[in-house]
């Protein structure tokens, strides 16, 4: 059985569960502001534990990080039960763990059982019995949509967007999968750079199958090393609403899953059990990457690689030209030793281009990486202990550039919990995977401090709250001179388990900024304030029929100007335990000055989709998904969304101004068939 767990379906026990792991999603999408996250690989391993759930009883720290809503002191607490109390009786006992809450216990249950596990075999028979899903999806926008998003509007394909999937679990150490997938506007042609499909990825993966392999994958694969100074694809949350969940987390290597064409290592990864307490993890990558070129001759010596593309969108002769221009090596050890509650790590990872990347032209870009080559080595730490958590990394690039990163969380009772993280990315460290905590996408030239808190005054109250401080030393692009900021966040929730969720969450950013970079006449920063307020309320109406309504308010204010933006939407949630129809819908109404007070709302979307998009201007914009099970093997879903623009109100990046389109329109279709 292959069960997307929570967002998309809203089943009648699970509704709550499904709602609060959404509600985690909701946050971080809030932070990243990009639609394009691939957050789908974070939910591979919990879909595993749906079908196959973790024992109690057996639990293991490298376990726990799968769990991505859970804090470190909530871990530490679920490790230490059975030598406090003794062994788990029951899945209900849960709730004698003072730092597990309603919520979080009712995310957890889904994927634990209370037993002795049988160990998996990898035979014959295993893959003969084995889960065998594919998945067929299509989608396509309004004719109007793609010719925005491009400058050169002659497509070489049709507007549809094509995705197949195909998953085989043999059992819990076996499985392998492929994705292919064309863009809409790309073509379907058999030739050396468009292949039957535009985009193709694999994986092969062995876990404990042997006693000195604890896992193995060929094929595409995500690593994560440390704190995300070196590279990062696990889960870390962040600045968000989850003040606590700021610790980077997850497995060294996944199997790459996604539709997103970058982001990924393609070769081989292994995880190697040097002795109970020693593991070494190692990588070799070897693909071929979209980059525009100085001379698009590429057997000229002279070319360099002006910039990597990462869109993955090869739709016209342009961009089809940048397609797999360049090559990128990548070689990667990792020794990890564990004690107790206690792991050291050493990481190295090199890069290695065809060709060298071109210094930047601009200001700003003085200290980006230039070359062929890069070589990164960190050492990360983590040790618990009781209620207090500490962790941290610190990394070297090439250039002698140093980054470090280090956090604390400390729970002072059962109602108090506090964090503490400290961030310092040199001016010259370079690190084009990293994704540590801050307020740049990477970790380069910026300093900061953050503080959060969550505090529980009352049964099925709670306040979280963070403030974050960051400084960065040098320009940055659309800000002509060194710069710094802050921002606020505190958000008040109320829940009663299986009736309503409501909470109230206010968000303040200050920050300098270039206030008029398209005229490009700058005579110093000036200080940019954004408030958010929103109202989300959520109520299980019926164990089948969930309602949620927001209310949501973004205000810019600049010296010479402001902006102000409204969101207004409520959703639908279907689904009766004993029909095979289910629905979610939402009504939407926005209005914005501008492009700067855009609002963005995460949306149920189809199996292995994620919708983040952002509302400018003035309109409305609904939505309704339909899935039917027609067989326990065969299940398809509908989607239909639609955005309609009042008198051109419309906004784009950069423009800021209205455009001639009233009307986005974009139909989905997929098929699930389990073999």
């Amino acid at each position: 059985m292959c069960l997307y767990i929570g967002i998309h379906s809203p089943a009648h026990s699970q509704t709550t569960i499904d709602g609060n792991i959404e509600n985690v999603f909701d946050a971080w999408f809030d932070n990243t502001g990009n639609e394009e996250e691939d957050f789908l690989g974070y939910l591979t391993a919990l879909d595993e534990y749906k079908n196959e759930p973790l024992d109690l009883n057996e639990l293991k720290e490298h376990d726990l990080d799968n769990f991505f809503f859970l804090t470190d002191l909530q871990k530490n607490d679920l490790l230490s039960h059975s030598s406090i109390v003794g062994y788990f009786l029951c899945l209900e006992e849960l709730q004698s763990i003072p730092s597990l809450d309603e919520n979080t216990i009712l995310m957890l249950r889904p994927f634990l059982k209370v037993e002795n596990l049988e160990k998996a075999l990898f035979t014959r028979s295993s893959m003969k019995e084995g889960n065998r899903i594919f998945y067929v999806k299509w989608k396509q926008k309004s004719k109007s949509n793609l010719e925005t998003e491009l400058a050169d509007t002659t497509m070489l394909g049709s507007a549809a967007h094509w995705v197949i999937r195909y998953k085989w679990e043999g059992s819990s150490v076996f499985k392998a999968g492929f994705v292919a997938e064309t863009d809409g506007g790309e073509s379907i042609v058999w030739d050396k750079k468009r292949k039957w499909a535009d985009y193709f990825s694999c994986y092969f993966q062995l876990k404990r199958k042997w006693k000195w392999i604890h896992e193995l994958i060929i094929g595409d694969f995500a690593p994560s090393f440390g704190q995300g100074l070196i590279v990062h694809n696990g889960f870390g949350a962040g600045k968000t609403s989850m003040v606590m969940l700021i610790r980077k987390q997850g497995a060294v290597f996944r199997p790459y899953t996604s539709v997103n064409e970058t982001g990924y290592f393609r070769g081989i990864a292994n995880v190697l059990n040097l002795s109970p307490s020693l593991k070494m993890a190692w990588l070799f990558s070897n693909k071929d990457i979209d980059a525009h070129l100085s001379s698009q001759n590429q057997d000229s010596t002279q070319s360099e690689i002006v910039s990597i593309l990462k869109s993955g969108y090869h739709r016209t002769l342009n961009e089809l030209g940048n397609k797999q221009n360049a090559n990128q090596k990548n070689i990667g050890i990792q020794l990890q030793w564990t004690h107790n509650r206690a792991t050291f790590s050493i990481n190295h990872l090199s890069y290695f281009y065809s060709m060298p990347i071109a210094k930047g032209n601009d200001a700003y870009e003085l200290y980006n990486f230039h070359g062929k080559n890069n070589h990164l080595t960190s050492i990360d730490w983590k040790w618990s202990f009781k209620n207090f958590s500490t962790f941290g990394e610190l990394a070297r690039s090439h250039n002698n550039g140093w980054a470090v990163t280090s956090g604390v969380l400390l729970s002072l009772d059962k109602t108090i919990d506090l964090c503490l993280h400290y961030r310092n990315y040199g001016l010259n460290y370079v690190a084009l995977d990293g994704s540590a905590l801050g307020e740049s996408s990477k970790p380069q030239a910026e300093k900061g401090i953050y503080l959060g808190t969550e505090w529980r005054p009352a049964h099925k109250w709670k306040i979280a709250a963070y403030l974050d401080f960051w400084q960065f030393p040098w320009m940055r692009y659309q800000i002509d001179a060194p710069s710094n900021g802050k921002e606020l966040l505190v958000r008040i929730e109320h829940t009663i388990k299986r009736k309503f969720n409501v909470y109230l969450q206010y968000f303040l950013e200050t920050k300098e900024i270039n206030e008029n970079y398209i005229l490009e006449k700058i005579e110093g920063l000036s200080i940019r304030q954004r408030h958010k307020i929103r109202l989300h309320y959520a109520w299980q109406v019926h164990p089948f029929l969930e309602l949620r309504t927001r209310a949501e308010i973004n205000m810019v204010i600049l010296p010479s100007s402001s902006e102000k933006g409204h969101l207004l939407y409520q959703d639908i949630i279907y689904h009766p335990k004993s029909s095979p129809l289910s629905l979610t819908a939402r009504m939407a109404i926005f209005q914005t000055d501008g492009y700067n007070s855009r609002i963005y709302a995460y949306e149920n979307d189809l199996l292995y989709e994620s919708a983040l998009p952002f509302m400018a201007g003035i309109g409305r914009r609904g939505y309704f998904n339909l899935r039917y099970k027609f067989h326990k093997s065969i299940t398809a879903e509908f989607r239909f969304g639609q955005t309609s623009y009042q008198n051109n109100h419309r906004f784009y990046p950069e423009i800021n101004q209205s455009a001639n389109s009233q009307k986005e329109i974009e139909v989905k279709f997929q098929l699930k068939i389990q073999l």
